[in-house]
C-alpha cells in the first residue's frame, strides 16, 4: 500500500469539540443508526436487510460514544457554551429536516428499506422529543 499522507488536525477547544460532537455525533450519527435500524427491518432482500443490521449497530456505538462524550463535556462547558451546543443541535436537526423533505425519492427507496417522507418525518419527530428537543437529554 502507498504510505499515506494524513494532514494533522489543529487542536481544538472544548466548545468546538462538543459542539462538532453534538452534530456529527449526536444528531447525524444518531439519525444514521436509526435510519440504518428501520432499513433493517424493511428492505426487501434479506441480505440487504442482514447488511444493514450490522450497519445499525456500527452506527449506534458511533452515536452511544458521541453521547458519553457530550456527556463527559457537558460538565466542563458554561452555561453560555451548552446554550451554544443546544443551537448547534437545533440547527443541525432542522437541516436534516429540510434535507429529508428534499430528498428525491428514489425507486429502489423501497428494496433498500428507507423510510418515506411520512416514516422519516415520524422517526425524526420521535428522536427530536427524546433527545434533541430543549426538554430532551442532551439540550437540556
Amino acid at each position: 500500500a502507498p504510505p499515506l499522507d494524513i494532514a494533522e488536525t489543529p487542536a481544538r477547544d472544548r466548545l468546538a469539540l462538543a459542539v462538532e460532537n453534538a452534530v456529527e455525533g449526536c444528531v447525524h450519527e444518531t439519525w444514521a443508526a436509526l435510519c440504518a435500524a428501520h432499513q433493517a427491518r424493511h428492505a426487501r432482500d434479506p441480505r440487504v436487510r442482514a447488511i444493514y443490521a450490522e450497519i445499525a449497530a456500527d452506527e449506534a456505538r458511533h452515536a452511544d460514544l458521541a453521547w458519553r462524550l457530550a456527556a463527559w463535556l457537558e460538565d466542563q462547558l458554561t452555561t453560555r457554551e451548552r446554550d451554544l451546543v443546544s443551537a448547534a443541535i437545533t440547527a443541525a436537526v432542522r437541516d436534516l429536516r429540510v434535507a429529508l423533505d428534499r430528498a428525491p425519492i428514489e425507486s429502489t427507496a423501497a428494496d433498500l428499506g428507507l423510510p418515506d417522507r411520512a416514516a422519516a418525518a415520524f422517526l425524526l419527530a420521535g428522536l427530536e422529543a427524546a433527545l434533541w428537543s430543549p426538554e430532551g437529554s442532551l439540550a437540556a
